[in-house]
């Protein structure tokens, strides 16, 4: 890989993380679980539902950027990735960030959502650096298909640690005597 197919890669995984964010996002609206979304937005109650889309169309703009290798996709993903994360070292712990709609998120810890969002940050980071000084080639099937990889391995590693943690706060709930095991599956 050259080092623009590198930034190119960086740049599509964040597009497609920004553009997951957008759709669970417009998701969660469309099934009505738009009111914590909501109240975590700061400012007058009477713009909060404006300052949504807003930020929806912002997160849109970023992907585009980003897709399309313009030299303020990077930078824009980078203040995107601070400010997020700023705020969701706000939000309470076991509260949804609302990053990705609410329902991935649930029970997250604050400390892994915080590093995440570093994590993005970093690497948004350096992709303004590699953008300027290698460019970036997202057109390279090479970089679409790394980024692509790459998020989908950060998906099920997530899923899989969140399945996990289910089970085993079941498992201590049986061994408890809390959880009716036979109630419990029927209920899922």
């Amino acid at each position: 890989m050259t080092s623009a197919e590198v930034v190119g890669s960086v740049c599509v995984f964040l597009a497609l993380v920004l553009a997951a964010s957008v759709v669970t996002k417009l998701s969660a609206v469309a099934r009505g679980e738009v009111a914590g979304l909501l109240a975590l937005i700061p400012g007058p109650r009477h713009l909060r539902k404006q300052m949504l889309v807003g930020l929806l169309m912002l997160e849109t703009a970023v992907t585009l950027a980003l897709l399309l290798a313009l030299p303020v996709g990077p930078l824009s993903a980078t203040v995107l990735f601070a400010g997020y994360t700023v705020f969701i070292s706000t939000v309470p712990e076991g509260e949804p960030c609302y990053c990705f709609g609410g329902s991935f998120e649930l029970g997250e810890r604050r400390v892994s959502r915080v590093l995440r969002n570093v994590v993005l940050l970093l690497l948004a980071l350096g992709a303004t650096a590699g953008v300027w000084s290698y460019g970036s080639d997202t057109a390279s099937p090479v970089a679409f298909g790394a980024a692509l990889v790459t998020l989908l391995l950060v998906f099920s590693v997530e899923a899989l640690v969140r399945a996990s943690q289910a089970l085993s706060v079941y498992q201590r709930e049986v061994e408890a005597g809390l959880t009716d095991v036979v109630e419990r599956g029927e209920r899922c």
